[in-house]
């Protein structure tokens, strides 16, 4: 074996993290519905948080008592469990859709840091088709992304806008490749 290559791991990984669709029970399974108690409060933590621009809101800022229970389950899981949950129930008909990056980071903050997305110290990237793209970046662009690990410990993402057509995304365990 070259020196430079890490040797195949020779066994079965057992880790809740290591799964496929039928293991998990495919979306279903790892899907949280937010109630319309958890809802009220997602709506009460906009109201709370207006004053201040979304980047600068921290975890203590956002702290909704009624969502405790819920994020808690949610980070245990992305943790511990499969390492992944779709959270559902943001929808245009109850929320504006410029509160969706609000939310977002709210329930972001509650579940860890906040990373750099880039070299203007972003923190939210927004996924879209942009005519000027002089990086040729391909989260701003019509391109398909294939596989790909991000860099950092979680990654989040929240759909505002169903494209035309395509904006599938597609999560598999690592551990189990």
């Amino acid at each position: 074996m070259n020196p430079n290559q890490t040797a195949v791991f020779p066994g079965v990984i057992t880790e809740p993290a290591a799964w496929d669709a039928s293991a998990i029970g495919g979306k279903a399974g790892v899907t949280h519905t937010l109630s319309q108690p958890e809802l009220s409060a997602l709506a009460r933590l906009l109201e709370k948080s207006r004053r201040r621009p979304t980047e600068q809101l921290t975890r203590a800022d956002l702290a909704i008592p009624e969502l405790e229970g819920p994020v808690r389950s949610i980070r245990h899981q992305i943790m511990h469990g499969s390492g992944v949950v779709i959270v559902s129930g943001v929808t245009r008909e109850l929320f504006a859709v410029e509160d969706f990056e609000r939310l977002f980071w709210g329930i972001g903050v509650q579940l860890g840091v906040p990373a750099v997305q880039n070299a203007q110290g972003h923190r939210i990237g927004h996924v879209r088709c942009e005519a000027d793209n002089p990086r040729n970046r391909g989260y701003m662009s019509d391109r398909e992304l294939g596989f790909h690990s991000d860099a950092f410990e979680t990654v989040g993402l929240m759909c505002v806008a169903n494209g035309r057509s395509g904006g599938l995304s597609r999560i598999v365990s690592s551990l189990t490749v």
